[in-house]
C-alpha cells in the first residue's frame, strides 16, 4: 500500500510549502490539541456526533483499508479501528503522528505526509478520510485528485470542510481575505459548497451524502451572549438535519469514486 522502498513503518513525503506553517503550528500543538478544543460539555458533543458521523459513514462501505489523512492526535481515528481492517494514518506533524500511532492500542503503519502528495500506490484503497484538514488548504484540486487516484474503483471518500456560506459568513470572509484562522496564527480557507463539488467532480468524485454540524469556538467566550446564542443553534441543528445543512459552519460529505472526471 505504501510505496516504502527502505520498508520502514513511517514514510515522509514532501509536502508543499503551504504545509510548513501548518505542520510548526500542530507540532506545537500535539501535547494540548484535544484538551484545549473539546474541554466542555457542547465541545464535547461536537466531537462525538462528529466521530460517531465519519465511523458510520465509513463502516456502511465495509472497507478493508482505509486511509486517514491528516490524523492530528487520533481523535477520529480511534473510531475506525476494525479487526481485520488496514488502517493507515497521516499528518504533516511528526508529533500528532507519534500520538495517533497508538491508537486502538496497536502501533498502526504511519507516513508523515500531507493531502497534496500522497504516498500511497494508485487504488490501493478502500476507502479515505480527511477531517478538519482542508481549512488549512486554499485550493481542493491536488488533494481531491490525490484521493482519488489513490482509491480503488467503488472506494469512498469521507472529509469535512468549513463552510464559506453559512451563519459564520463574516468571520468567514475576513478568515478568506487574510489567509489566516481566526484566534490561531495559522493557514486557513472557509470554501463554498460549489468550490467543493467541482473539485470533486474534476477528480472523478461524486458526493454520496451531507452532514452539517455547529461547532462553537472557544473565541466567542470573550464575547457577551455570543456563545450562548451559538449554543442554541447548535442544539437546533443537532435535532434538525435539513437546517443544519443549510446553515452549519462545518459540513461532513462523503463521496464516492466514478472514475468519471470533466
Amino acid at each position: 500500500m505504501v510505496d516504502d522502498k527502505d520498508g520502514s513503518a513511517m514514510k515522509q513525503a514532501v509536502t508543499p510549502v503551504e504545509a510548513h506553517e501548518s505542520r510548526s503550528f500542530y507540532d506545537r500543538d500535539a501535547s494540548s490539541y484535544e484538551a484545549d478544543r473539546f474541554d466542555d460539555e457542547r465541545d464535547a458533543k461536537f466531537s462525538a456526533r462528529s466521530v460517531a458521523v465519519i465511523s458510520a459513514a465509513v463502516d456502511a462501505q465495509a472497507p478493508a483499508a482505509v486511509l486517514e489523512i491528516g490524523c492530528g492526535t487520533g481523535r477520529i481515528t480511534r473510531s475506525l479501528v476494525r479487526p481485520h481492517r488496514t488502517l493507515v494514518v497521516a499528518d504533516i506533524s511528526a508529533e500528532m503522528l507519534s500520538i495517533a500511532r497508538q491508537s486502538g492500542g496497536q502501533q498502526l503503519p504511519a507516513s508523515q505526509s500531507g493531502a497534496q502528495a500522497l504516498p500511497f500506490r494508485s487504488a490501493s484503497l478502500d476507502a479515505v478520510v480527511a477531517i478538519n484538514i482542508f481549512t488549512h488548504i486554499a485550493s481542493l484540486q491536488q488533494p481531491f485528485q490525490e484521493v482519488a487516484r489513490v482509491l480503488r474503483p467503488g472506494g469512498t471518500f469521507h472529509f469535512s470542510y468549513s463552510n464559506r456560506n453559512s451563519i459564520f459568513l463574516p468571520a468567514a470572509l475576513v478568515v478568506n481575505r487574510r489567509g489566516r484562522a481566526y484566534g490561531y496564527d495559522v493557514p486557513s480557507r472557509w470554501h463554498t459548497p460549489s468550490e467543493v463539488v467541482d473539485a470533486l467532480r474534476n477528480a472523478g468524485l461524486a458526493p454520496i451524502a451531507v452532514h452539517g454540524a455547529v461547532y462553537v469556538p472557544r473565541g466567542t467566550r470573550k464575547i457577551p451572549g455570543a456563545r450562548a446564542v451559538l449554543t442554541q443553534i447548535a442544539a437546533a441543528c443537532d435535532t434538525h438535519p435539513r437546517l443544519a445543512r443549510a446553515i452549519a459552519p462545518w459540513r461532513f460529505v462523503s463521496a464516492a469514486l466514478t472514475g468519471t472526471t470533466r
